[in-house]
């Protein structure tokens, strides 16, 4: 380096609402989608049906919200006439949103990322390749189910380590 450009004061950096790093992260999941990629979840939908397989994705994906912090958003296909969203654990930060019958979880899962303010910190998880391409041409990132799946094991090793950590 120049010994002139070593004296020079370097420019402080233009502070932004709140840094990358603290912003919740936030994970959509193409929920039948999920369940679909899963053997045990496909065996659970069909042995005991719907509800179940619903329940058993979500506690498997809680871990990415409750240990790595990211805020979820599960969509599931048409409940009824109007959307609702029911928060099983009853933080806001995680949601499962049912798309009003006429309107497919897709749809719903491409309005969200349309939508969304921090493209940038938005991971959507499907094998659709329609919702793929649409949600990267929105500048959010894609995430395949067999991705996500490894991420959901990684997250659960974490875990089990952090507990069996000594103190």
């Amino acid at each position: 380096m120049p010994p002139r450009a070593r004296d020079k004061k370097k420019p402080k950096p233009v502070p932004r609402p709140l840094a990358q790093a603290l912003r919740p992260k936030h994970l959509i999941v193409d929920g039948y989608n999920l369940i679909h990629s899963r053997p045990e979840l496909k065996k659970g939908l069909q042995g005991f049906g719907t509800d179940f397989a619903r329940a058993e994705l979500i506690k498997a994906i809680a871990v990415l919200h409750d240990f790595d912090g990211w805020r979820i958003t599960v969509v599931w296909d048409g409940r009824g006439e109007a959307m609702s969203v029911e928060h099983p654990f009853k933080a806001e930060s995680f949601g499962c949103v049912f798309s009003p019958g006429g309107i497919s979880a897709d749809e719903v899962i491409q309005g969200l990322a349309q939508n969304c303010a921090a493209r940038d910190d938005l991971v959507v998880a499907t094998a659709d390749s329609g919702i793929r391409v649409f949600i990267q041409a929105q500048g959010a990132r894609w995430l395949s189910t067999g991705e996500l799946w490894r991420w959901v094991d990684e997250a659960n090793a974490s875990v089990r380590r952090a507990i069996a950590k000594p103190r």
